[in-house]
């Protein structure tokens, strides 16, 4: 059994999300979903978030925490680093299966997987439980953690 939800929407509705679709360039409708929901948060509508995820902005960085997992603090250099490599991920440019990030203590703070059309994301690198994102919900946590950035990065 799927743990995704079934949505019932009429028909109309339906052909209008298609016309958005082939009207953004949108592959699916998750990335119709996606854009409707940033349009939503720059209208203030809902906040910028993912549920599940928090972010939170430091004096020389971030913490990243997925769930009930655990908080990891990033310096400002790789969460530029680990919303760079999403993007890199999403756009194709990555011929390797995964990337493990090490960061300035030699510590492995996030790994990043082909998953589907997605990507799983391991925060600490080596998490028994991945974060499993969709190319929309990816791109906008690649968003969330650059906003959440000082501006000098």
């Amino acid at each position: 059994m799927s743990n995704h939800p079934t949505l019932k929407v009429p028909q109309e509705r339906i052909t209008q999300l298609k016309q958005m679709a082939a009207n953004m360039g949108a592959q699916n409708m998750s990335e119709v979903l996606a854009k409707l929901i940033a349009f939503a948060q720059n209208e203030g509508l809902i906040a910028h978030e993912i549920p599940g995820v928090k972010i939170n902005a430091l004096a020389d960085g971030l913490a990243i925490k997925f769930d009930d997992g655990e908080t990891v603090g990033f310096s400002s250099e790789d969460a530029a680093r680990l919303a760079s490599e999403i993007r890199a991920f999403l756009a194709g440019e990555r011929t390797a299966k995964q990337v493990i990030s090490m960061n300035a203590d030699k510590r492995a703070n996030f790994a990043l997987k082909g998953k589907g059309q997605g990507i799983a994301v391991s925060i600490p690198a080596f998490s028994k439980t991945p974060k499993v994102f969709d190319r929309g919900l990816a791109d906008e946590f690649a968003r969330l953690i650059e906003r959440a950035l000082p501006e000098a990065v």
